[in-house]
């Protein structure tokens, strides 16, 4: 079993053996400062559904993936001037794809938040997956089906108005066609002073909640919803 940690500065591989746990300083090996001399904090963002790598963002600037096996780590979004790593979804497709999707401001024209595919193994360049549909305000979630590594929702905020915009994936033809999917549609939208927020994502299922009441309302990318209230 391995387990992937931080303390802040380093990036550690620990894996449990029949003497007892092994412990390995991956930043340390590699004579890499992903604290960039204390100026940035290191977290550790999880490992690739493939098991074979252990992915480390360096504050919200640089993220990069560590091979368990040892060899070289890959700088999977250099650090740059007005770039900013957000979320890392790792997924594992029916193509045999292991790598992560990743959320990053400041790469595509604009400098608007959009998400990019990057290729662990084979190890390749990035490649932007999806950009955000016109709406009002700035993308400020994507939602991520992890299990199918499909973007099928964005949430976008514009002051205190949230709005709530997904889509739906095509049945493909032939099974070496590339995704595609239907027109971007509004779900839902809401204010902050509702109370409702967006809590997260599964099963193509957004999923709202309004903390006042505690209710939870799914909902579907065709646009139907179903609450669940809270008794």
């Amino acid at each position: 079993r391995l387990v992937g940690f931080t303390d802040g500065k380093d990036v550690f591989l620990r894996k449990e053996g029949k003497g007892g746990p092994l412990l390995c300083n991956l930043t340390c090996s590699e004579g890499l400062d992903l604290a960039a001399g204390g100026a940035a904090t290191v977290s550790v963002r999880g490992f690739s559904a493939d098991g074979k790598w252990l992915l480390a963002r360096s504050g919200e600037k640089a993220l990069v993936a560590f091979p368990v096996g040892g060899t070289t780590p890959v700088e999977v979004v250099a650090g740059g001037k007005g770039v900013t790593v957000g979320g890392v979804h790792c997924v594992d497709t029916q193509e045999d794809f292991s790598g992560v999707l990743v959320e990053v401001t400041g790469l595509v024209p604009g400098g608007a938040s959009a998400v990019f595919r990057a290729s662990l193994d084979p190890v390749m360049p990035l490649q932007l997956d999806t950009m955000a549909p016109l709406s009002p305000g700035s993308p400020e979630t994507w939602l991520v089906d992890t299990p199918s590594g499909a973007v099928l929702g964005v949430v976008f905020a514009d002051g205190k108005r949230r709005s709530l915009l997904m889509r739906e994936p095509l049945p493909r033809k032939r099974i070496a066609e590339p995704p595609s999917f239907g027109a971007w549609k509004e779900g839902a939208e809401w204010s902050e002073a509702s109370g409702t927020r967006y809590v997260g994502f599964s099963g193509g299922l957004a999923w709202l909640q309004d903390f006042y009441s505690g209710d939870v309302t799914a909902v579907a990318a065709d646009g139907t919803t179903h609450r669940i209230r809270n008794r």
